[in-house]
């Protein structure tokens, strides 16, 4: 995923899928470092995420 669909995910507060974690919400696109956002679990927590593990919710992933 690239910052321009995280950001969209972000305004329209709709979760994107982590290739092994599952669904999630963005909660912050620019935490300290490049490349991450920040997201939030369905069980609460929040922590950063590489975007290179998000993806559209729906897609699969074939390379875990």
């Amino acid at each position: 995923m690239d910052i321009q669909a995280a950001t969209k995910y972000y305004i329209a507060n709709k979760p994107v899928q982590h290739k092994a974690l599952g669904l999630m919400l963005i909660v912050d696109l620019y935490p300290s470092r490049l490349d991450t956002v920040q997201v939030k679990l369905p069980n609460g927590v929040v922590m950063n995420c590489e975007l290179k593990f998000l993806d559209e919710p729906g897609k699969t992933t074939k390379n875990l």
